[in-house]
């Protein structure tokens, strides 16, 4: 995979007939090995129609599809399954993300089937958006880095490397840094909590997903976090809280968003012009996505963050995660609309030379 590459961040639309209520419930009851035959298929099928239809669109690093709630899934586990020696540390085999088992075993399976190796893009909810959220805004150092090491548990189980399917990215996901002002962190504290949650990775991308980019100048002082994730379709001008220099001093990149996802301000913004509300009409949504984020409109964003960033832009894909969106087929027509968008900036570049 050379010169940007297309990924989401997670979440995504069930497909119609599943409840994602129900869905969540199941998935802590496989971690907990209490689920039954029916249950298991109805995730197994869910999950698996959510990464097909990722596929189709066309991603470089499809993310598995985020199920579970992103605190919970993650920070339940802890609490149920915490080493009892350690704190907030997780019991190593207990920390698996059920998505990520039924990808690897349909990846397995579409192989065998004559398909292709799939890449997977695994997202893990940061250590610090866990303490904040479940614990308290005035954040203990000891207690911060011990949630990174259950993080980092996480992420080393889905380390996927099969001839079938490959982890290519794995990122944290912050969203409450910069944002929430009553947090009260160190920065030393938080780089070696990072730190801890990225100590299995090597040789691949770690991207941070922030939702405030004047944060990235702790990402900087990590060990392996090299692509700063910021949202700059709804708001471009968070791109000019980066700077260039910056990244290439220490060797980072970005990710951009370039694709907006907030559905609530698309349907509004939709409403006004067409009349129609997709989340109250659904069968509207696909028209919505290619009036509002077509592939042109997604271009524009690109090539303007291209002049800005140049080669120090690796990853571009819709600003967040499209769980919330009223329709599969609209989340996955963003995404399509996200790689023609890439592919037309490719073509372009290709055609100056």
């Amino acid at each position: 995979m050379d010169g940007i590459l297309s990924d989401d961040i997670g979440s995504f639309p069930p497909p119609p007939g599943s409840s994602r209520e129900k869905l969540r419930a199941i998935a802590g009851k496989i971690i907990d090995g209490t689920y039954t035959d029916a249950e298991e298929e109805a995730f197994i099928q869910a999950t698996v129609a959510s990464f097909t239809a990722k596929r189709s669109s066309g991603l470089d690093a499809p993310t598995y599809p985020q199920i579970q709630e992103m605190i919970d899934g993650f920070y339940n586990p802890i609490e149920r399954y915490v080493q009892s020696d350690t704190p907030y540390v997780i019991v190593g085999e207990k920390a698996i993300i059920p998505e990520v088992e039924v990808v690897k075993v349909f990846a397995e399976r579409h192989v065998e089937e004559g398909g292709s190796p799939v890449n997977l893009r695994v997202c893990v909810t940061g250590p610090l958006d866990l303490y904040v959220r479940k614990i308290s805004a005035n954040v203990e150092p000891d207690i911060l880095v011990n949630l990174g090491k259950s993080v980092g548990c996480f992420i080393q189980n889905a380390l996927l490397d099969e001839v079938y399917i490959k982890t290519t990215v794995v990122s944290l996901d912050e969203p409450s840094l910069g944002l929430n002002p009553n947090i009260v962190v160190e920065q030393d504290n938080l780089i070696e909590a990072w730190n801890k949650a990225t100590e299995h990775v090597k040789d691949l991308d770690v991207q941070v997903h922030l939702h405030a980019p004047s944060e990235a100048e702790i990402a900087y002082q990590t060990e392996k976090i090299n692509v700063i994730g910021i949202e700059t379709a709804e708001n471009p001008s968070n791109l000019n809280a980066i700077n260039k220099e910056d990244l290439a001093s220490h060797d980072k990149f970005l990710r951009v968003g370039i694709a907006r996802s907030n559905i609530t301000a698309l349907a509004t913004e939709y409403e006004q012009a067409k009349g129609l509300n997709p989340l109250n009409v659904p069968s509207a949504a696909v028209a919505m996505v290619d009036d509002l984020e077509s592939p042109q409109i997604i271009l524009k964003r690109l090539e303007n963050a291209h002049k800005i960033f140049g080669d120090r832009i690796k990853y571009a894909g819709p600003d967040c995660g499209l769980g919330l969106w009223p329709t599969s087929e609209s989340a996955e027509r963003l995404l399509a609309n996200t790689v023609k968008a890439l592919a037309k900036f490719k073509a372009g570049k290709q055609a100056l030379f």
